[in-house]
């Protein structure tokens, strides 16, 4: 690793960095489960459970100083640490069972150890968690095409070896990271629930989710920034985070002409805690995302999809409105398939991306269109010759944006271009071995 960092704040400040990081990381998991079940009767029925699992991580990383008389060892980054996490949780539930619904109450007990030691240090480490993870579970079956599931849950978030050894790691020489000692773990509270319904006469299909989560004592990193800007991730606890989840979808057939028309829906929300400079400050993140689909078939000659995808993605700081995020991403496709002289296809598809940050006044467009034609060949068309056109309109680089709790993150690739393809594929009959996929030569 070698870097050259100019600072210009306080005063200018020229810093070159030239290590080399060895680490050597050896992960081994165990892991058993016992289970009795004695039916109470009225179909009823009492579980007992006990889970174990350890997991042991061995690590061992060595920074060397590249000089002029050779690599010098640096014992301040350098870090040698064995750990185990060794969990042991009973558990009972209680089940019911009805001829239209199931509903299972109950949950456990989780005591967790983690044993440490920093070789490098001489520093050992030994904190324990017991905590206590109720649960329930609800399901409700209306008929054989329509149910509803409630399921509550709970987790327990340790935080990792990496998160509580008070080393840095400047892998990256202006984003740091290091461990926090007193570091606690994280419980999480969470509700799903899942509805579905199909219609098998009308082929009309349903589709609903709702997740909610809610976590006490949440794990962040709280950042730090330096005199000459170097800033320093530290995972610490902060009171909680929560977030909601949902989404939304319909499928309905226009038999008279061969088409399916389809419409989803996703919603995510976010409130989490960010932490700058000590300082703490709440933070909401919420994405909205909407997705209409046209489908077109004309027995097996010819097929055609048409859709449109448009997502809103807003970020709020409670201590910087300055700093606020509002872009959207919309994604047009299409794609067409044509068989021709039985033994030929014709396909092709072009996607339109459309990139609009209303913050920054950004805006960009990519297109893609790639078209191939292919020659069966072999019996059952078990062979496939096929030449590709790949971009085509020849677009050199790719644009993706997403958004985080506490950034916002914009990423520009550069791409192939336009380039050719010849392929060969061949496809194993899997009705003489159902598990068989196909094997591809190119």
């Amino acid at each position: 690793m070698k870097s050259d960092n100019t600072f210009y704040q306080p005063t200018v400040v020229s810093q070159t960095l030239n290590q080399i990081n060895n680490q050597l990381t050896a992960n081994t998991n165990l892991g058993a489960t016992l289970s009795y079940t004695e039916p109470l009767g009225n179909r009823r029925y009492l579980e007992l459970n006990y889970n174990y699992i350890q997991n042991r991580n061995d690590v061992d990383r060595d920074v060397y100083d590249v000089e002029d008389v050779g690599n010098i060892f640096n014992n301040d980054l350098s870090a040698a640490y064995r750990s185990n996490y060794q969990y042991h949780r009973p558990g009972l539930n209680i089940r019911v069972n009805r001829n239209k619904y199931s509903a299972t109450v109950g949950g456990g007990v989780q005591y967790t150890k983690l044993y440490s030691d920093n070789f490098s240090t001489g520093e050992s480490l030994a904190p324990s968690y017991q905590t206590v993870l109720p649960s329930a579970r609800f399901n409700y079956e209306f008929s054989s095409t329509k149910n509803l599931s409630v399921d509550y849950e709970t987790f327990v978030q340790e935080p990792t070896i990496t998160q509580l050894q008070p080393v840095v790691n400047n892998s990256d020489p202006l984003n740091q990271t290091v461990g926090n000692v007193n570091l606690q773990p994280a419980y999480q509270h969470s509700v799903r629930t899942n509805f579905t319904m199909f219609n098998p006469v009308s082929f009309i299909n349903f589709f609903a989710f709702a997740d909610a989560t809610y976590t006490r004592n949440a794990i962040t990193y709280a950042q730090s920034v330096t005199d000459n800007g170097v800033r320093i991730s530290k995972p610490v606890n902060v009171e909680d985070n929560r977030s909601i989840r949902a989404n939304v979808s319909i499928g309905v057939p226009i038999n008279k002409i061969g088409s399916r028309i389809s419409l989803s829906a996703n919603a995510n929300q976010q409130y989490g805690v960010n932490v700058l400079n000590e300082t703490e400050s709440d933070i909401t993140q919420g994405t909205l995302t909407s997705t209409l689909r046209y489908s077109y078939r004309y027995k097996e000659i010819f097929d055609i999809e048409l859709s449109g995808s448009r997502s809103r993605n807003a970020t709020d700081y409670e201590s910087n409105e300055a700093s606020n995020q509002l872009y959207f991403n919309n994604t047009y496709r299409t794609e067409a398939n044509l068989t021709f002289l039985k033994n030929y296809s014709l396909s092709s598809s072009y996607e339109f991306f459309l990139y609009d940050s209303r913050s920054t006044d950004f805006t960009q467009q990519v297109e893609l269109w790639n078209i191939s034609i292919s020659r069966y060949i072999l019996k059952n068309k078990a062979g496939e010759i096929k030449l590709a056109a790949n971009n085509i309109l020849d677009n050199s680089f790719g644009i993706s944006q997403t958004a985080n709790i506490n950034y916002v993150e914009r990423t520009a690739t550069n791409n192939l271009g336009r380039y050719f393809l010849l392929s060969f594929t061949y496809a194993i009959n899997k009705q003489l071995n159902p598990m068989a996929g196909p094997v591809f030569y190119n």
